[in-house]
């Protein structure tokens, strides 16, 4: 379960997690950095769980339906390189130093002096964190439904979730993908072009897209109803919950 709040999501700051380690919201120049498709695919593992991965895997079924809690945090420290390539990946997303450590089979984050330990017991708790940062949403593999500090943060995580439904990153819908946003909130958005909008975090940007996606339908409303309106008009509209205008 993660429950970031809303202020610390639209915050764009490191977010201090459950005492485990420090996450660090990506930023769009991080992501551009390493590459978009480098990124999908730091998403796409983090999105995979036991039964997916043995579905495209050569292990069968029945070598592992024995192994009491199996869990893909179990798959993926099982060998050094695929072990290595998490740790790559949870760095991407948490501030500090990532070590394995082979004898809790958990990883070491410190971040300054503080020091937490991820393994198989919060590793999809860590793992929630993350995807809610980047707005994604997935099936969780033995866990409950992600819990929200407010109704607010709930409500526009789940209106995220309906209009960009990455899950396994399979048939996107291109206009909601991270680039097309870019270029949309970039040329539309208040002060935001295609040289400064990389300060913005993924959170930012899709909280700002349905900001601006708010206001252009809410213009043509009020339009219309200053031309023909003979009922009263709600002007307090513009700040409301954004998830609240449908």
């Amino acid at each position: 379960m993660s429950g970031i709040s809303k202020f610390d999501l639209i915050s764009g700051a490191d977010i201090e997690y459950k005492g485990i380690c420090i996450l660090h919201p990506p930023h769009l120049e991080d992501i551009r950095k390493v590459g978009f498709a480098e990124y999908n695919s730091y998403i796409g593992l983090l999105t995979t769980d036991l039964n997916k991965y043995l579905s495209v895997s050569d292990i069968s079924t029945d070598a592992v339906k024995d192994i009491p809690d199996l869990r893909i945090f179990d798959i993926w420290i099982s060998t050094p390189s695929m072990r290595e390539h998490l740790k790559n990946v949870l760095s991407f997303f948490i501030s500090g130093k990532i070590k394995f450590v082979p004898s809790y089979n958990a990883f070491k984050v410190m971040c300054g002096e503080t020091m937490g330990i991820i393994n198989r017991n919060n590793y999809l708790d860590i793992v929630s964190g993350i995807l809610e940062l980047n707005c994604v949403n997935y099936e969780k593999e033995k866990q409950d439904e992600l819990v929200f500090q407010d109704e607010e943060s709930r409500k526009l995580y789940e209106q995220i979730q309906k209009a960009k439904k990455t899950g396994e990153l399979k048939s996107e819908d291109k206009n909601f993908s991270l680039p097309n946003l870019i270029s949309s909130v970039a040329s539309f958005g208040n002060g935001y072009n295609l040289v400064n909008i990389w300060g913005l975090t993924v959170y930012q940007l899709y909280d700002q897209f349905y900001r601006l996606s708010s206001k252009f339908q809410l213009d043509i409303i009020g339009t219309r109803w200053a031309a023909y309106g003979k009922e009263d008009f709600d002007f307090d509209v513009w700040h409301k919950d954004i998830t609240l205008l449908k």
